[in-house]
């Protein structure tokens, strides 16, 4: 810390002392180590903060154990959404439930502030892989006119959840250990997802699975009670797709090909002439081997930006999920900032997001996704530049903070970004399906194929009728 001299600081008060900073006596120019900690325990006995001493010197340790969430967010998306493509929807699911449970216990039993980021690293990774995955389940299986009824209800529970933070929090203040240990109690109910949770279809589709995918379908019907067309209709359909898929693929992976420049023809031959001098042909086959498969995982990481029609939705879209997260868990994770009781700041939080999640269905569905992002953007712009404007408020050259208003529109503003935030999830699902990243087509075609399937088939039931 710095080594002002605080009987100053005593005397002027906290808020004028920090308006004032620059007036302050510095007793030494350089900072000196705390001798001592003096922790206040009127409102929690134990804490990650008292236990592992990260004050003073080792502050950055505390930020770090938020930071590190977010961390673990962005690897995991980035390394379970891969994943997802790669061995399917329920597998990653069941893996990422698994392995959350495991590290939110062990976050409980951690002996240092070291394991204790670690896992909370790797639960953030994992909470990202099964929310990716069975979001995108549930859009998969969902008909195109109920995906915003879908996705509204999908994070309903997320808002209640919310709501039961600060209560659990008040009961359980007295040692962190036993909060996390209620906070991980809940995932024990992951074990549904290894009995219950589905397959995508489409995924199955893409991987030339049909049968899997029919089970799957006829399951579907028979839980919603309707009749499907004969197996060879949907088999047929399914076929259809993979066909076109397929071939344009091929033709994808010989397009670069053609345009491969002289040089890297000249650079191809004289490596052919060094393996057939050093008698390494095996050895230069596996590595091309090897080379394909590499390029193969780093063309699913990036097939996004390579593709001109993907890569201009994808760039929206990270702007997007960008701008909202930061105000979303700025708004959420400030609350002891504002001078605010946190208790109720979070709850108000919470609640607020319900009524937000049940108005964005029928705006979806009126309005449409990208009027409703610029008018729920917009209206959370107003609401950050009305808490600005609250806090900047000095009279006596005190700043102030008029807890009624903050309150107010604190969770307004975040009630507003979680409108945003959830509709660009849905929104992404609607401009990347999971046959963009290889054709945005393939959707079209296989609508248009199963159609015409079942076309003929309403058409030949018709006439047994007569």
């Amino acid at each position: 810390m710095y080594n002002y001299n605080y009987t100053e600081v005593v005397d002027m008060g906290y808020e004028a002392a920090i308006v004032n900073k620059s007036s302050l006596t510095i007793l030494s120019p350089n900072p000196v180590k705390c001798l001592h900690r003096d922790f206040n325990y009127s409102q929690y006995q134990s804490t990650v903060v008292t236990e592992w001493d990260l004050v003073c010197e080792r502050r950055a340790l505390y930020s770090t154990t938020q930071s590190v969430l977010m961390m673990g967010d962005m690897l995991g998306t980035l390394i379970m959404g891969w994943l997802i493509d790669l061995v399917g929807r329920r597998a990653v699911a069941r893996v990422s439930s698994l392995f959350y449970f495991l590290t939110a216990i062990l976050v409980i039993g951690s002996p240092g502030v070291t394991l204790y980021i670690i896992m909370k690293a790797i639960t953030a990774a994992m909470d990202s892989g099964l929310y990716l995955s069975v979001f995108i389940i549930l859009m998969e299986t969902s008909a195109t006119r109920h995906r915003a009824a879908m996705g509204t209800l999908f994070v309903i529970p997320w808002a209640l959840g919310y709501m039961l933070v600060p209560g659990i929090a008040y009961i359980l203040k007295e040692n962190w250990r036993w909060l996390q240990l209620a906070y991980s109690l809940p995932t024990t109910l992951f074990i549904v997802y290894f009995i219950w949770l589905p397959e995508s279809p489409r995924w199955l589709i893409t991987q030339s699975r049909f049968q899997e995918a029919l089970k799957i379908l006829k399951w579907t019907a028979k839980v919603n009670n309707k009749t499907l067309p004969p197996d060879n209709v949907i088999l047929d359909a399914m076929t259809y797709t993979e066909k076109q898929n397929l071939e344009r693929s091929e033709k994808q992976e010989e397009e670069p090909k053609e345009r491969c420049s002289e040089k890297c023809e000249e650079e191809n031959e004289a490596k052919e002439k060094i393996c057939q001098r050093s008698g390494e042909e095996d050895g230069e086959e596996l590595k091309e081997s090897y080379d394909s498969r590499v390029m193969k995982v780093m063309r699913h990481f990036f097939i996004l930006l390579l593709n001109p029609h993907l890569r201009l939705r994808t760039l929206v879209i990270f702007f997007g999920f960008f701008s909202a997260s930061m105000v979303y868990y700025g708004v959420s994770l400030n609350a002891t900032n504002l001078g605010t009781d946190p208790y109720l700041y979070v709850f108000l939080g919470g609640l607020l997001e319900i009524p937000s999640y049940l108005l964005m269905w029928p705006m979806m569905v009126f309005v449409g996704r990208k009027k409703s992002l610029a008018v729920l953007y917009f209206t959370c712009a107003a609401c950050i530049f009305s808490v600005m404007a609250l806090m900047l408020i000095q009279p006596n050259g005190k700043l102030i903070q008029p807890q009624g208003q903050i309150l107010l529109y604190g969770p307004r503003n975040e009630s507003s970004i979680s409108r945003g935030r959830t509709q660009r999830y849905e929104g992404k699902s609607g401009h990347i399906t999971v046959e963009d990243k290889t054709d945005y087509k393939a959707n079209k075609e296989f609508k248009e194929a199963v159609w015409e399937q079942l076309e003929d088939f309403r058409i030949e039931e018709e006439e047994k009728s007569l």
